[in-house]
């Protein structure tokens, strides 16, 4: 089960609907949240392309697509923000 944060009581964020859009959450349908790339992953896993995902979960890899992950992370958070100068 996927929620919208936006609809989620307080206590069940795991560090507060503020910070909840900065990456990608998700609630599974026991009630477990995964986050940043377990997320994606989990997600894409219903795709015919579930497969070359998983890959990313692989140990060596692994380490690589989360650097990756949270390089790009770090880019559309800062593109996303306001122009102070604005």
């Amino acid at each position: 089960m996927v929620s919208n944060i936006h609809e989620l009581d307080a206590d069940e964020t795991l560090s507060g609907r503020e910070r909840l859009p900065s990456r990608l959450h998700l609630k599974t349908a026991d009630g477990q949240w995964l986050t940043g790339l377990s997320a994606n992953i989990r997600a894409w896993e219903h795709t015919p392309i579930g497969l070359l995902w998983r890959m990313l979960d692989w140990p060596i890899i692994r380490i690589f697509s989360n650097w990756a992950y949270e390089a790009w992370l770090r880019r559309r958070n800062q593109a996303r923000r306001p122009d102070p100068g604005v």
